[in-house]
């Protein structure tokens, strides 16, 4: 009985570990401003997990939310649960600036 659970947990395991790396980067809801922080213009948060995305894929993900003609800047980077879950844990936002 207890090799049966020992079993299941391990399956369990390394299906959540190959489930990390399927999950693409995407486009969320940048973090609210700080109480007397300017507002820098167009912001944009990428979800993303570190392990399995190249920056290149964020900035490129960034850029193309930013739209025709803008350049992603990369202003604050967070780990949390709250912005993004917990396959993806990593929240990299960017503001909009003209080349």
């Amino acid at each position: 009985m207890m090799r049966i659970a020992y079993r299941f947990a391990l399956a369990s395991l390394l299906l959540a570990l190959a489930a990390c790396g399927m999950l693409p980067p995407y486009e969320t809801v940048p973090p609210p401003l700080k109480r007397g922080e300017q507002n820098p213009g167009q912001r944009v948060s990428v979800c993303y997990n570190p392990l399995t995305t190249t920056t290149e894929k964020v900035r490129a993900l960034a850029a193309e939310s930013c739209g025709t003609g803008m350049t992603p800047k990369p202003i604050e980077g967070s780990i949390g649960l709250n912005s993004c879950p917990l396959l993806i844990p990593e929240r990299g936002t960017f503001v909009c600036t003209a080349p």
